[in-house]
């Protein structure tokens, strides 16, 4: 009799293991997903902090030196001048990108350049409405 019980079990737990492994193999492709998804959250999210910080630092610094240095000359701040500012910005910040920040931004928003251009004018713009207000 046990040795009936022996077989009839090993029988069930083969016709199990297929089952079991597909369970198994769906619940990894699951959790490695997930794994994934956050990955490219966590990535995304270092990846608009690096731009946040390199326009802000890049519009802040050339503020500091380049625009407040015309501002207290008895130059006139010219479009000539809101340019050399926009370029020393704009290197500032593209010197200041990771490799993987700069190809992150070319493969989700396209150029470069253009994406940085609207963020320091944003930049610009909410630096200057702060000092306004302060």
């Amino acid at each position: 009799m046990s040795k009936i019980l022996m077989e009839l079990l090993a029988a069930v737990v083969i016709a199990c293991i297929p089952v079991i492994t597909n369970y198994a193999v769906e619940a990894l492709t699951n959790i490695a997903d997930k794994a994934a998804a956050n990955s490219k959250s966590t990535l995304v999210a270092l990846c608009i902090k690096e731009i946040a910080d390199a326009v802000s630092t890049a519009v802040e610094a050339t503020n500091q030196t380049y625009v407040d240095c015309i501002k207290n000359s008895s130059d006139p701040f010219t479009k000539e001048a809101q340019q050399k500012a926009f370029e020393m910005a704009y290197k500032m910040a593209v010197a200041s990108l990771s490799k993987s920040t700069k190809e992150f931004i070319e493969k989700n928003y396209g150029s470069l350049e253009d994406y940085l251009t609207s963020k320091i004018e944003a930049e610009v713009r909410s630096q200057k409405n702060n000092s306004i207000l302060a």
